[in-house]
């Protein structure tokens, strides 16, 4: 997990700072709201990656062998890949 949270913030011009306040990414939308949604969607984008890996691993280590193969273990294993370029 990222050691500083990201933060989405701002009213007309919504960005999402780092715990220093550097500005990552400029988020836009075609309603406020919908650019407001983008901003706290990469704000959570780290927790989110690491509660999908603890997921993940929790899924592949389950007794049932079924699980192992389940398509939302495989689409969980692509998210994990994607977001990590792995």
């Amino acid at each position: 997990m990222s050691k500083k949270p990201y933060r989405a913030e701002g009213w007309e011009n919504i960005v999402v700072n780092d715990a220093d306040g550097n500005t990552l990414v400029a988020c836009a939308g075609p309603t406020i709201e919908e650019a407001k949604a983008n901003a706290a969607l990469f704000a959570a984008a780290p927790e989110l990656l690491d509660a999908l890996i603890d997921l993940h691993n929790a899924a592949k280590n389950f007794p049932n062998e079924l699980h192992k193969d389940h398509h939302n273990v495989k689409a969980a294993e692509l998210a994990i890949r994607k977001a990590t370029n792995v």
